[in-house]
């Protein structure tokens, strides 16, 4: 393992705690972690962050370990390897390349927050890409694996999918882990220090997300009922006239627009009721809800049918007359 500053000579990190025995300071370590993870997960609000960036990483992992170094929340400043026995080492990204890492992985983070209709085998395929290369970045000298793991339950709950880490073991994890990215065999020769890399290997992690991840029993009768009205409504907006047509579709997609990124409960239980209160409000071809700013396709719409209505009106018109005439 690469020495760094952080690290005491008798193995035990610089804490603010004054343990200087590595075996005490990991057991106290957990102890108020495990405290710590469970006060963020039941109260979200304790970060006040909404995106899934670094930002959120960060914030995680100044929360769980504030109490224990004073580098919580910060990024190292020296690289970092770990070793996985048998000469194998796990290399992760050098500091100065960290905060762009994140600015790419954020990308997918976001991708994921705001994607709609996917499967729930393309939210675990997605996630665990995701884990892949936030692992690699391993952005803090201690706490990267706790910190990622509860940024990642709480990226996972976005699209209603819970991970229950209590369905692997940790030597199954921590081995899956390293060989998802850059690791490789450690040669020493002439007091330097060489990678020989081997061939990143994912399928491991990916059979670990694909048995820690679930769909709750909730969230799928949610899911149904969400299926089953919007199937509806959208039977009913078919015998709506071309106004009401457009004006339904405007709140449609403006209430899409207005609940993306919300969590998938939330916005799949708003969705529902949308598509129920409008399906009760729709009678032939009315659709009672107000005039929304008009869109350029509903103005078209509304043209047109006034177009229409003046044709007939006119055609009435000059029937009337001619009957009145040949009277």
């Amino acid at each position: 393992m690469v020495k760094n500053q952080y690290i005491g000579d008798n193995g035990a990190l610089y804490n603010k705690l004054g343990i200087t025995n590595k075996d005490d300071l990991r057991d106290i370590e957990y102890k108020i972690t495990i405290v710590r993870i469970d006060e963020l997960m039941d109260n979200k609000k304790i970060l006040n962050i909404q995106k899934f960036g670094f930002e959120r990483q960060q914030a995680i992992h100044q929360y769980l370990f504030q109490d224990i170094y004073d580098w919580a929340g910060k990024i190292r400043t020296v690289p970092f390897s770990k070793e996985m026995g048998n000469g194998l080492v796990s290399v992760f990204s050098d500091p100065t390349a960290i905060k762009s890492d994140w600015v790419s992985l954020e990308k997918q983070t976001n991708a994921f927050v705001h994607a709609e209709n996917l499967s729930f085998a393309q939210k675990c395929e997605a996630l665990t890409d995701i884990f892949i290369e936030a692992n690699h970045i391993h952005p803090f000298p201690e706490g990267n694996g706790r910190s990622l793991q509860v940024f990642m339950r709480q990226l996972a709950q976005i699209q209603g999918v819970d991970l229950d880490y209590n369905k692997t073991s940790p030597t199954e994890w921590n081995m899956a882990s390293a060989v998802s990215s850059i690791y490789g065999e450690l040669i020493n020769e002439n007091d330097q220090k060489y990678l020989i890399p081997y061939p990143p290997d994912t399928k491991p992690i990916k059979k670990i997300f694909a048995k820690i991840a679930y769909l709750s029993q909730e969230n799928e009768q949610i899911h149904n009922e969400l299926a089953a009205a919007k199937t509806h409504c959208h039977k009913k907006a078919e015998q709506l006239d071309s106004i009401n047509q457009a004006k339904f579709n405007y709140y449609e997609q403006h209430m899409l627009k207005l609940l993306n990124g919300l969590a998938d409960k939330p916005r799949t239980e708003a969705m529902r009721n949308f598509y129920e209160n409008a399906s009760h409000d729709m009678n032939g071809q009315a659709f009672s809800w107000v005039h929304p700013l008009q869109t350029p396709k509903q103005q078209a719409a509304e043209q047109k049918q006034r177009r229409e209505q003046s044709n007939t009106s006119t055609d009435l018109q000059q029937q009337n007359n001619d009957y009145d005439y040949d009277r």
